[in-house]
């Protein structure tokens, strides 16, 4: 496996340990992701991409999705562990 997709729900929040102020599951479901991009990259299989899907409603939504999307990629670090 190259490349990997995820899906936001509308109401994920990007930030690490901020569940108390931002409320919703994000936080733990994207911890869960940063965690399996590490260890494939850790034992020699990194992903080339690690991309969100875009399946939102609503423009307003999709745009929403990706600016939480790019806070999280970028705000982790993320793109280190990827190798195209």
């Amino acid at each position: 496996m190259k490349t990997i997709r995820f899906e936001l729900e509308g109401n994920t929040e990007p930030f690490k340990d901020r569940a108390d102020v931002y409320g919703g599951w994000g936080g733990e479901v994207l911890d869960k992701i940063e965690e399996l991009v590490k260890y494939r990259f850790k034992h020699g299989c990194p992903f080339s991409a690690v991309e969100r899907m875009v399946v939102s409603e609503t423009e307003k939504e999709g745009r929403l999705q990706d600016y939480v999307w790019r806070c999280f990629y970028g705000d982790r670090g993320l793109g280190q562990y990827v190798r195209e």
